[in-house]
C-alpha cells in the first residue's frame, strides 16, 4: 500500500490578507496566471479566477512539496494552486502571479473554455465549470454496516 502524505504549502487567503486584500470587498477576485513551456514569453498565458469568499470556501492551497518532497514539474513546479472539491482546471499549475481585481476575470479560459452549455427554454446558457459534479455510489458495504477496525473492502461505481 502507498502512503501519500498531503500536499505542503500555504493557505492563499492567508497571503492574499497579508498583501493587504483583508481591507478590500468580498467581492474582489484572484486572478492566478501561469506560463508554461520552455521558460519562452510568446507561449500563450492560461489565467483563471476566483472570488475571494470561493477562496476562503474551498481553504484553497498554494502548494510547493508533495510526499515530502518538492512539487515535481508534471505536477506544478515551483509553486501550485489547489482548490480542493473544484475542476482541476481551477487548480493553475507553475503558478506565476496573483493579481487581485475588482471585477470578474474575463480571459479566454475562464468566458470562452472550460463551460458548461445547456438548452434552457430553448436557448444555450452557458456557466462556467467550477465545483465537481461527482455522481457516484458506494455499494458495498452498505451504509448500515459498522465496519471492523482494520481493513475495509469498498465496492462502487463513479
Amino acid at each position: 500500500m502507498t502512503i501519500c502524505s498531503p500536499p505542503r504549502g500555504v493557505q492563499l487567503t492567508a497571503v492574499l490578507e497579508r498583501a493587504g486584500l483583508s481591507h478590500r470587498p468580498t467581492r474582489s477576485c484572484s486572478r492566478h496566471r501561469q506560463r508554461y513551456g520552455n521558460g519562452r514569453e510568446d507561449i500563450t498565458r492560461f489565467e483563471r479566477s476566483l472570488a475571494v469568499d470561493q477562496l476562503r470556501a474551498t481553504g484553497a492551497l498554494l502548494a510547493f512539496a508533495m510526499n515530502g518532497e518538492a512539487l515535481p514539474v508534471q505536477h506544478g513546479y515551483p509553486l501550485r494552486l489547489i482548490v480542493p472539491g473544484w475542476y482541476a482546471v481551477a487548480s493553475v499549475k507553475w503558478l506565476t502571479g496573483i493579481e487581485a481585481i475588482d471585477e470578474p476575470f474575463t480571459g479566454y479560459y475562464q468566458l470562452d473554455k472550460y463551460q458548461y452549455e445547456r438548452d434552457r427554454d430553448g436557448q444555450a446558457a452557458r456557466e462556467p465549470v467550477t465545483l465537481q459534479q461527482v455522481r457516484s455510489l458506494i455499494v458495498e458495504p452498505r451504509s448500515d454496516h459498522a465496519a471492523d477496525r482494520g481493513e475495509t473492502l469498498i465496492r462502487g461505481v463513479a
